[in-house]
Order: C-alpha cells, then structure tokens, then sequence
C-alpha cells in the first residue's frame, strides 16, 4: 500500500543522486532511490583499481546501508525504460513507479561513437567494470610479454595509448608507471630491461585543459621525467585493433589503448521528449526544474543550467547540485519557491604519480609533494563509509613502504550495468 506521504524518485546514485537523497532526510516524503546496481562507486578512485593498488569492493558503498540509515528511503535496483512526464510515472524493467516529484541524476557516458573503430577497440574508463576489464587487459598483455620472443610483438605488448590529457588520462597514466616500476618488474624479471611506453594523447595543446597553465606545464615535466611520452596536439583520426591513428598520418601500434576523452550525458527517454543539447544534457531552469514540469529536476552530468557558464562534469558540481535540488524539493513541499543553483567553486585537485599533486584553489596553487598529500586527504575524506576510509588508507601506505600490489585477475560481470535499458549504462557524476 502507498504511503500518504508525497513520493520522491531519484533516479542514479552518482554523487548527485546520492547527495540529494542524503539531503531529504528530514523531508516529511517518501524517497525512492533508483539505481541499476545495488551500490554507488567512487568514480575518483576507480583508476587505482585499474593500476591493482585497490580492490574494487573499496571504491564502493552499499545502498542498502544508506537505506538503513535513513528511515524514509528505500532502495530500488532497476532501470529506466521511459519516464512518462504526462502520467508522471516511470516505466522500469521491473514494473512501473509512480512519482509526485522525480530527481533526474543519471550521470554520463564516454562518447566514443564519433571516433572511428573508438567503440570496438578503446577500452573506456568510466566505472567499476571498465577499470576491472582494463585492468585484466594490462596483466594480461605483461604477462604474455614475459614469454613473447618476436621483439616487435613484445614492445607492442608493453605500449598502452591513453586518448585525453585530463585528469583521468593524467592520473592513469602516472599510476601504470607506479605499478611496472613497482611490482611489474619484480613479479616478471625478464621485462626489467625493456621499455614500456606510455603515451598519452591530448588533442589541444596542453594537458589539463581547464587548469592554470603552470599547473599544465608542471604535470607535463613530470610525466616526461617518468619516462612517459606526452603527445599534445595530437589528434586521433581513428582506432582499430592494437593501433592508434593520429591526423598527421602517424600511427602507435599498442596492445592496449584506452579512452579517457569527452562525455556525453546520458539522458533518458521521456514521453513527450525532450530536446536535448549537442552535449546529451537537458536544459533546465536555475531551480534545476524542467520548464514544463517544475516536479522533475535534472541534476550533475545531465544539468545545462540557463543563463548560466557551461560547468565541468565533476563530482563537487554533481554534489551541489544534489544538495540544491533536495532543498528545493523541502520547498516545494511546504509551499514555497525553489531558489536559484549557484556553483561555488572550491578548488580542484589531481594527482600524477607518487608525491606529485596538484591544487588549485581561488586563492592557492600547490603542486609537489603537498599537492600530492591533499589530494589524498580530500579525496579519503569524501569517501563513503569509514571502513574505505581505513582500508584505503592501509593500502596507500603498504605501497609507500613497498609492499606489492596484487596481479590477481578479477571477474567484471557483477559491476557491469543491464544494456537492455534506456539508462543501461549510468555513470555517476564525476
């Protein structure tokens, strides 16, 4: 039986999702928390289970404890079919799902389809299941490596390409470095005297686009003096198997290449449709209501707020975003009037390999080995759940002193998304 109360669905548990379900504990609703997987991932961490410093279960947050938490929310794992905003009714896999109000937060995905061969042969780096798969793929091709006497063939095993010189791309690519000097190498004795390349592919002219451009040129020293290629200016044409094709007409022959470029927003179907930008995103009013239907917001990745400068898909923006929406729906309950989203910005932070960091603040710039330790603070601190906090902690100081980190290869199936469904491939605001 329904409850008297007025329902809430929030549809994904990115940050944004997450946030504004947080924020309506005390709104005398019923919340109703949609997601296709039954936890929400850390997406800021997920390249360390990539690079085998940390065990994905560390990188996630069971639901069903937010759940217990917090007396009026349920969980429910399913997807979106269609959201019918006439009826005001979700069309799930599993049935159907009224709503009185409904919290868009369906987050992004990697736009591969306008690169050439992008979608067959570049592995994506957008969640759990991507950095598992791309880890299981870097093992493997080290490994056979190890036992490949055809030199040509062994250099190619030993060649990772890297499409996008932000922060993913830059925080990747430092710490595949990190694992072949430190554990690579030991575990495979024969691959101490061969080079492994890595380069990492930036179509404009520096990397980290949006950062001050001494903060650019800093990570770019960095990565060179690690041996690492940085190719800015560097346009792909195409990719296809083992092979990466740049506009000038030169081509990187890799085993392994992956995508760490532009996404789009993962809007799902609406009956009637809405019109969507270039970008994938909803254009939504300074509440982050729709026009037409002040009961739905739109949130983190798929927000184009109006009148408003175009925001970075990051997690701080998603969770703003979250929080404001919650607020206005307490609003909105008691009768009175959303308020308009403004974006604070509180800085930005990256890592680019061990004792090498960047901070970038209104008014402070760090890079170096204090950049390097307030990315982990931020980044531990925002974590959910203190036993990840614990465990990542431990597994960041095990690989200081040392300690090598496991090659064992894992099973990407349970963090993989339904592909059945309008919003099959949710990534949560990053």
């Amino acid at each position: 039986m329904r409850s008297p109360l007025p329902r809430i669905v929030i549809v994904g548990a990115g940050f944004a999702g997450l946030q504004a379900a947080r924020h309506l504990r005390p709104a005398a609703a019923e919340v109703v928390l949609i997601d296709a997987q039954s936890h929400h991932a850390f997406i800021p961490l997920v390249y360390q289970v990539a690079t085998a410093l940390l065990p994905p279960q560390r990188v996630r947050f069971s639901l069903a404890r937010l759940a217990h938490q917090q007396a009026n929310l349920q969980v429910r794992q399913s997807t979106v079919v269609t959201v019918d905003l006439a009826q005001k009714c979700l069309r799930l896999s599993d049935g159907e799902l009224p709503y009185d109000y409904l919290v868009l937060a369906t987050g992004s995905r990697p736009e591969l389809s306008q690169l050439p061969g992008a979608e067959v042969a570049a592995l994506p780096l957008a969640g759990l299941a991507d950095a598992i798969a791309l880890r299981n793929q870097i093992l493997n091709c080290w490994q056979q490596a190890a036992q490949e006497p055809d030199p040509e063939q062994r250099q190619r095993l030993l060649t990772v390409a890297i499409v996008g010189g932000g922060p993913t791309g830059v925080e990747l690519v430092g710490g595949l470095q990190e694992l072949w000097q430190g554990t690579l190498q030991r575990r495979y004795p024969s691959l101490r005297r061969e080079r492994l390349r890595l380069v990492l592919l930036q179509a404009g002219d520096r990397l980290l686009a949006r950062w001050p451009e001494a903060l650019s040129r800093y990570t770019a020293q960095h990565l060179s003096r690690l041996g690492i290629e940085v190719r800015c200016q560097a346009r792909v044409a195409a990719i296809g198997p083992q092979r990466v094709e740049l506009a000038t007409g030169e081509a990187i022959a890799a085993a392994t290449i992956v995508w760490t470029g532009g996404l789009v927003a993962n809007a799902p179907a609406t009956q009637p449709e809405i019109t969507t930008l270039s970008s994938g995103q909803w254009p939504v009013e300074p509440s982050l209501q729709l026009a037409d239907h002040p009961e739905v917001y739109a949130v983190g990745d798929l927000a184009a707020v109006k009148d408003q400068e175009s925001l970075p898909n990051v997690a701080p923006v998603a969770m703003q975003m979250g929080s404001a929406a919650a607020a206005n729906l307490q609003r909105q309950l008691r009768g009175r009037s959303p308020q308009p989203f403004h974006y604070y910005d509180k800085g930005r932070a990256a890592i680019i390999a061990r004792y090498a960091g960047l901070v970038k603040t209104e008014r402070l710039q760090l890079q170096g080995w204090l950049g390097w330790l307030l990315w982990l603070l931020i980044h531990v601190g925002y974590l959910p759940g203190w036993r990840n906090q614990l465990a990542v902690l431990g597994a960041w100081l095990g690989d200081l002193v040392g300690r090598p980190r496991s090659l064992q290869r894992l099973d990407p199936q349970p963090y993989r998304r339904p592909r059945s469904a309008t919003i099959e491939a949710m990534i949560p605001d990053q």
